[in-house]
Order: C-alpha cells, then sequence, then structure tokens
C-alpha cells in the first residue's frame, strides 16, 4: 500500500473516532440533564466542535479522489480508488451509525397515559 493511501485512511479514521466521540458526549450530556429533545445550543455547539474537522476529511478526500482518478488514468492502479471508496463507505456507516445511537432515550417524567397515570 502507497504512503499516501495509508496517511489518508489514517486521517480519515482519526476524523471518524473524533466525530462519534462528539457524537457520543453531546447525547450522554443530554442524558445526564433529562432531556427529552436537542436545542439550538446543542447543534451550535456540536458543529462548532465536529465541523472543522469534517472539513478537514472533506478537503483531504477530494484531494485523494484527484489522486486516485490521475493514477488511473495513468494506468498507476487501482488501489487507491479502492481504498477511498472503503473509507467513504466507512463514513457512511458511522454516519449511520452516529444517527442512531444519537437517539435520546424517551423521558419517562414527559410520558402521560390516556388515564392521566403517573
Amino acid at each position: 500500500m502507497k504512503k499516501s493511501v495509508t496517511v489518508f485512511s489514517i486521517a480519515n479514521v482519526v476524523g471518524m473516532l473524533y466525530f462519534m466521540g462528539f457524537t457520543l458526549g453531546a447525547q450522554h450530556l443530554a442524558v445526564a440533564e433529562r432531556r427529552d429533545s436537542y436545542d439550538a445550543g446543542d447543534n451550535f455547539g456540536f458543529l462548532a466542535i465536529v465541523a472543522p474537522v469534517l472539513l478537514l476529511c472533506l478537503l483531504a478526500n477530494i484531494a485523494w479522489l484527484v489522486m486516485a482518478i490521475v493514477a488511473v488514468i495513468r494506468r498507476r492502479g487501482y488501489q487507491s480508488g479502492i481504498a477511498f471508496l472503503v473509507v467513504c463507505a466507512l463514513w457512511g456507516g458511522v454516519v449511520a451509525l452516529s444517527m442512531v445511537l444519537a437517539r435520546l432515550p424517551a423521558n419517562p417524567s414527559f410520558q402521560r397515559t390516556a388515564s392521566g397515570g403517573r
């Protein structure tokens, strides 16, 4: 495997871990505060922390994609392109998993039955 593929892959994995860490951190904080939904402050805070990392990963992936296309055009191999597709699939899985894990559990204090139960 080429050095550039290794560097881009490691950078993306670090970005994925960072993204998942802050996703779980925001979810655990909301659960600890016994909230049943996120508010605008949570969204802005999350974006302020995670957006720079996502932007860096996006720019690195654009550069990686260009390098992979150039390698295919010059007939130097397609391994970089395959590695790029694998990392993109991993990002898709990480984003889907973070959406599932970021769901807040139902807060029993807000749930009422039809009979007015506790």
